[in-house]
């Protein structure tokens, strides 16, 4: 997980941490190959020495979110809700918009 980083602004705070990826081995730095598992455990690392926030956010792209699935689950088939579950605090999918052309 990457060192917390803190911004501020009108009021709400945002901590940063990133999701390392277990399901592949960690040897797969691209964020759309994230499973539910590594978000899980992320925050849980995360959770256990911080304040619990009021919202999650996590980028929509490992979840099928232009064109391929639609379902918003991840390459195994978990729906990103399972996060939420699991670490009761409400989880939303982020848009991103910028994709590299191939």
């Amino acid at each position: 997980m990457l060192n917390n980083t803190g911004y501020a602004h009108d009021g709400a705070s945002v901590q940063v941490a990133v999701a390392k990826n277990g399901f592949l081995g960690g040897n797969i730095v691209i964020g759309s190959m994230l499973v539910v598992d590594d978000y899980i455990n992320c925050l849980k690392e995360w959770l256990a020495d911080n304040t619990a926030p009021e919202l999650i956010l996590i980028p929509e792209t490992p979840f099928g979110a232009r064109g391929s699935s639609g379902w918003r689950r991840d390459i195994l088939g978990n729906n990103y809700k399972y996060i939420e579950r699991a670490v009761g605090i409400s989880v939303k999918l982020m848009p991103f918009t910028y994709y590299v052309p191939f």
